[in-house]
């Protein structure tokens, strides 16, 4: 997605409409249950009409009922739960992917460094960078002026937006399919423009782990070419 056109309703609510694996099971078992004791209690009533202990029979068969009836409200009562929670979990996902998307697209803080990714404007920002690893390398006090400075920390603010996406697909609170249905194009496009390898190079470099979690991969990335 570029720009930020197309309407996240339906990446953000899809799978909310789904219903669990685990509730399905417990449908399952709720019908199975159902149709069992239906069985029992035709079962139970053929019998007793033929019972020689009619009052003893029936005691048996209003015991043995109730555990049925039992067994299918706890069975109501665990489908209820799972589906509580899954909602829940659902709802907070698509908070967290709603504000990702505010953030990323309709505010401008990171407009600059998209601009320079969809325009391939990048000679300045990797001339920056291997300024920076260098003077870091060397131990060296930064000599980067304020125009810069500013640029960097616009440009690293950008992938750290994207670390924290890969945490929490990490966590398990956004999956990587929402992070290429939202933000696949940029994380294509980096890879498209980086043909020097120096913005990899400089993440890898920095400690970025988690861009590997929304399939930014740096493993292969070599030393930035001069």
């Amino acid at each position: 997605m570029k720009g930020g056109n197309a309407s996240t309703t339906s990446l953000i609510t899809g799978s909310v409409e789904k219903t669990p694996t685990s509730t399905r099971w417990i449908d399952l078992s709720i019908i199975v249950s159902v149709v069992a004791t239906l069985c029992a209690i035709a079962f139970a009533l053929w019998k007793l009409t033929h019972s020689e202990s009619y009052l003893s029979g029936w005691g048996a068969y209003l015991t043995g009922l109730a555990t049925l009836a039992l067994v299918i409200a706890a069975l109501v009562a665990a489908r209820t739960a799972v589906l509580e929670l899954s909602s829940k979990r659902e709802l907070e996902r698509a908070k967290w992917l709603a504000e990702l998307y505010r953030t990323f697209f309709q505010r401008s803080q990171f407009k600059p460094v998209r601009s320079m990714i969809d325009y391939v404007d990048l000679d300045g920002i990797r001339a920056i960078l291997v300024k920076d690893l260098a003077e870091r390398k060397t131990g060296e006090k930064s000599k980067l002026d304020e125009p810069e400075k500013k640029a960097l920390d616009g440009f690293t603010d950008f992938f750290n937006f994207f670390e924290m996406m890969g945490y929490l697909c990490k966590l398990g609170i956004i999956t990587k399919k929402d992070v290429d249905a939202m933000f696949g194009y940029y994380l294509k496009r980096i890879e498209e423009v980086d043909r020097t390898f120096a913005i990899r190079d400089y993440l890898k470099k920095s400690g970025f782990e988690y861009v590997r979690e929304v399939g930014l991969s740096l493993e292969n990335a070599p030393a930035a070419k001069k």
